[in-house]
């Protein structure tokens, strides 16, 4: 017997539970990634716009500082009022340039320094980040306008010729990094957490996920060719393992089966082959010491010929089966054989056999039926029936053939009584070696008979049954020959 490789409880090198936790947990990381990415934008531009409306605040402030009355224009600011704009560490910065000043009003801050400003303009404020003149990163606001109208003078907007201003207001950001800042650490901390999280809920999720496999492994560990019986089960079966466990049930079944047949068979096969071969072996010892004797020689001779005959009957009808099983493919065959005439020569063959016990028979069909079948099959078939009838017929019976047409197909039937044979034998009739006597006491029939019958007509695509009809008689029937007329 081959050697069966052993299944062990070790986990496989890249187990199933380890791909799928692996997987899951990159794309939970990529997911994560890419909504950390999209918070961390969102948060920042949403943080930015809130600096840059601080900023445009302070901007359009400063701006309503820039008066134009019956004088000319002036810059109403006060420093005190305003103490971010004085120097220091945290301080903040704007410059105020107007057309009809010589120089611009800037923040004490900026000291000797100017502000970059854009020289085009514009009627929408324009942020851009800088380098504040202390050299740290800072973000800008630049306002174009006119002077406003001092509402304490009655001017008419129409007679005054306002000339442009240009404000440029800067603050440092280190707020607004440091917010961001802040965010992505907790918005790293929250993804840590969750991967964690993620990794141990994944692990206790796939575990439970694939119980049901790690039930099947265990299960296939104790399979033993000396066991088939046993079957796969699962406590929680899942839609994905249904089939699989059915089906590998089933092909256990078939397994569980065959090395059942194979048993039966070779034990059936041993006796069916010891009783010529002892029968040959005692002819040959007893005819030596009868050597002498011519005529009872003769006797022996004879004996053992039909002994030797049997034996090759046996084997030569073991050899058909073998090729049926190896053959796999259906064929119908292309020749066209009259089933009715090859009835009747089957019987005729038969005849004398049939004349010793009294043995009739009875053909009820068309005269002539053509079908498309395989010759030599058909008469193999038609013998063994024809040879089977009657060895368990009992004498002075009736055996009848019927050949009838069916939709699907040419129908062959045989009849004949056969007693001590009930319902309950009819699933083991074609069996190899089966017999209903168990001790084998009929001469020269093995069991092998009808199980020919079957695998030939197998061969051609024919199906095969037994049933008892109403008077109670055994009945084969073959259905599905083609008929020659049907093929165009």
């Amino acid at each position: 017997m081959a050697s069966v490789t052993t299944l062990t409880n070790s986990p496989a090198p890249d187990s199933l539970a380890r791909r799928l936790r692996r997987r899951l947990s990159l794309a939970i990381s990529l997911l994560l990634v890419a909504a950390g990415l999209g918070v961390d934008g969102l948060i920042r531009l949403q943080l930015e716009i809130e600096f840059d409306r601080a900023l445009l605040a302070k901007a359009q402030t400063l701006a309503q500082l820039l008066e134009q009355d019956e004088d000319g224009v002036d810059f109403d600011f006060v420093p005190a009022a305003m103490p971010e704009f004085a120097r220091g560490p945290q301080a903040e910065y704007f410059e105020l340039w107007y057309a009809g000043w010589p120089q611009s009003r800037r923040a004490d801050a900026l000291q000797q320094t100017h502000l970059p400003r854009l020289k085009s303009r514009s009627e929408a404020a324009r942020y851009r980040p800088l380098r504040l003149p202390d050299g740290r990163a800072g973000r800008s606001v630049q306002l174009d306008f006119l002077p406003h109208l001092d509402p304490n003078e009655n001017l008419d907007p129409a007679r005054v010729a306002g000339l442009p201003a240009t404000l440029l207001v800067a603050r440092n950001r280190d707020g607004l990094d440091n917010a961001i800042g802040h965010l992505r650490m907790g918005l790293l901390g929250i993804a840590a957490l969750v991967l964690w999280g993620s990794w141990w809920l994944i692990g206790t999720s796939v575990a439970r996920s694939l119980r049901p496999l790690a039930e099947i492994r265990a299960q296939l560990a104790t399979l033993h060719p000396r066991a088939l019986h046993t079957r796969l089960a699962v406590t929680a079966p899942v839609s994905e393992l249904v089939p699989v466990v059915d089906q590998f049930n089933a092909l256990l079944a078939l397994l569980e089966s065959a090395f059942s047949r194979e048993q039966e068979f070779t034990a059936a096969a041993a006796h069916e082959l010891r009783t010529p071969l002892a029968e040959i072996r005692s002819l040959a010892e007893v005819g030596g010491r009868f050597a002498h004797d011519s005529a009872l020689a003769r006797e022996y001779y004879g004996d053992i010929v039909a002994a030797v005959t049997q034996l090759e009957s046996l084997t030569r009808n073991l050899l058909a089966l073998a090729r049926h099983d190896q053959a796999g493919s259906v064929t119908a065959g292309d020749e066209v054989v009259d089933l009715a005439q090859a009835v009747a020569q089957a019987w005729q063959r038969e005849a004398m056999n049939a004349s010793v016990r009294a043995l009739r028979f009875e053909y009820r069909g068309p005269a002539v039926v053509e079908v498309y079948a395989i010759r030599e099959m058909v008469d193999l078939i038609l013998a063994n029936l024809i040879t089977n009838a009657l060895a368990y017929c009992p004498p002075g019976a009736e055996i009848s053939g019927e050949i009838t047409s069916t939709d699907n197909g040419v129908a062959l039937a045989f009849a004949n009584p056969c007693e001590g044979l009930t319902a309950q034998d009819l699933p083991h009739v074609f069996e190899r070696f089966w017999r209903k006597d168990a001790a084998r006491h009929a001469p020269g029939h093995a069991g092998l008979g009808l199980a020919l019958v079957r695998a030939y007509a197998t061969q051609m695509g024919v199906k095969c049954g037994v049933h008892f009809d109403p008077a109670q008689r055994f009945v084969i029937r073959l259905e599905g020959f083609k008929p020659a007329a049907s093929r165009a």
